[in-house]
């Protein structure tokens, strides 16, 4: 490690970026940098510096951007900073300081950025930023933060865009935090211990004032309940991230005045009902809709009565029985349809047959037993298809005759014991098959794969399969993964399959000849 000395020459006086950035220092002598008064942007990340004089940086009035990120720095001098008013952004994330002193940035005026984030900060005082009133960015996210003063973004509050405190310690958030952040846009608040979001200070809310609110992360906390009145004030709310709370039930009224809202994530809760007026108001511009890994027996038949964007639905592993037939009619422009793990025992044809533009429907991990021949008519776009983990005993052989775009198709662990010939004859663009842990018992002819000449997967594993044509994978010249080990296959000419990188054939149920030749 190196011990960084004084630049006394002459020419650092006309230097305005100055990189010592992994240079492996350890000290800096307090004379260093007293030549470099023009001196704009300094880097000194990536070193081993553990403690910074107070003069270091006291002839650097010219500074406006300083990095000394991923350094082992445990304390800031309080006036460490005294004469560098023309900072704008300084860096001192990855590093072990433990508190944020009175006063410490408040000689930088003109600090729009500073971040924190993944130190060890227990304390952060708020007169720390107290004449920062153009700072538009912090972050303090990664540290171990309790709590924080009412006042802490009081004097940044016109200028102030984007929060970051996620992965703290964090019970409580006081009320008036946000006061008078008319500006903010972003504010992540997630991985914390935050219980309620109310209003903790008679009738004012938490984001009362944050009007301009784009992006709001609450998820990964212990949050129970939420007031009606909650997001009342955040009309421009784009994005709200509400995931692994402890929620049981949501206000019909929660989103009213959210008309802009986009992105709707609520997984990992204790949801077993919605109310179905709950996305009315903010369901004109909603696209991303995610339930996932709730408690709920059942999705609202007009849930998405207004959702006409939506483009994303996913209810993965709840508890839902049914879905009403007419529940998806007004979301003509959905791509994705995503309901795995749930106790669905049928599908019905007209959830799917205005769905022109879906491309991904996932019902794994239900009770299927079988599926509309039409089910796929309308939607030919689709590219992929998972119907593995069900019941299903037998598919017709136009199932999937529109589905020319299809790219992935999962149908393992079912109970399938015959595959129509021509059931892929139209399925030229297939890729990925997986037909393994079936019944399957019927020889694999000629016919079945030879429309998949794109085909890189195939997985027929732990099946009852005797017999493969000898051409059965002759036209699947993209052919990379085979599998076929526990069958009952006693003769196969692997001759044809020039192409394999994996292939695993034998095991305990094949008794497998003729294969001695192949390298």
């Amino acid at each position: 490690y190196l011990k960084l000395h004084h630049l006394n020459n002459e020419k650092f006086e006309s230097l305005s970026y100055l990189a010592l950035n992994e240079t492996r220092v350890e000290t800096i002598d307090h004379r260093t940098f007293e030549k470099c008064a023009n001196l704009k942007k300094l880097r000194l990340d990536g070193n081993n510096i553990s403690e910074l004089d107070a003069r270091l940086f006291k002839h650097c009035s010219s500074l406006v951007n300083i990095c000394l990120d991923y350094n082992s720095i445990r304390t800031l001098p309080s006036d460490l900073f005294a004469t560098c008013t023309q900072l704008a952004e300084i860096r001192l994330d990855y590093n072990k300081l433990e508190a944020i002193e009175a006063n410490t940035f408040n000689s930088c005026p003109n600090l729009t950025s500073l971040f924190l984030d993944h130190n060890c900060i227990q304390r952060f005082c708020s007169t720390s930023i107290a004449q920062c009133h153009s700072l538009a960015h912090i972050s303090l996210s990664h540290n171990k933060l309790t709590t924080l003063d009412a006042n802490t973004f009081r004097s940044c509050s016109m200028s102030i865009k984007q929060i970051n405190l996620a992965s703290n310690e964090l019970k409580s958030i006081e009320a008036t935090l946000f006061a008078d952040c008319v500006n903010l846009v972003e504010l992540v608040l997630s991985e914390n211990k935050i219980e309620s979001i109310g209003s903790g200070g008679g009738d004012k809310q938490l984001f009362e004032a944050c009007s301009s609110l784009k992006q709001l992360w609450l998820d990964s906390n212990q949050i129970d309940e939420l007031d009606e009145r909650t997001f009342e004030k955040c009309v421009a709310l784009k994005r709200l991230y509400l995931d692994k709370n402890k929620l049981t039930g949501l206000p019909p009224n929660l989103l009213k005045f959210n008309r802009e809202l986009e992105t709707l994530s609520i997984n990992g809760n204790r949801l077993e009902l919605l109310d179905e007026h709950l996305l009315a108001n903010c369901g004109a511009n909603l696209i991303d809709l995610s339930m996932n890994d709730n408690q709920m027996r059942q999705m609202p038949d007009k849930l998405l009565a207004n959702c006409v964007n939506l483009s994303s639905l996913s209810f993965n592993s709840n508890q839902i029985e049914r879905i009403d037939p007419k529940a998806f009619d007004s979301c003509t422009k959905l791509r994705t349809i995503s309901f795995r793990a749930n106790k669905l025992d049928s599908f019905d044809l007209s959830l799917v047959k205005k769905q022109a533009r879906l491309q991904e429907l996932d019902l794994s991990m239900n009770h299927l037993k079988s599926i509309d021949k039409s089910l796929f008519k309308h939607a030919n776009h689709l590219n992929r298809i998972r119907l593995d983990s069900n019941q299903l005993e037998q598919l017709d052989a136009k199932q999937f005759e529109k589905c020319t775009h299809l790219t992935e198709l999962y149908l393992h662990y079912n109970r399938l014991r015959a595959i129509d010939a021509s059931l892929f004859e139209h399925c030229g663009n297939l890729r990925i098959i997986c037909l393994n842990n079936n019944k399957i018992g019927n020889k694999i002819g000629s016919d079945l794969f030879s429309r998949c000449v794109f085909l890189n997967q195939l997985h027929l594993e732990y099946n009852e399969i005797e017999a493969i044509d000898v051409d059965a994978f002759k036209r699947c010249s993209y052919l990379r993964e085979l599998f076929l080990y526990e069958n009952k296959l006693k003769l196969f000419e692997l001759s044809s399959l020039k192409n394999l990188q994996v292939i695993e054939l034998v095991q305990s149920k094949n008794a497998l000849k003729g294969t001695e030749d192949v390298s």
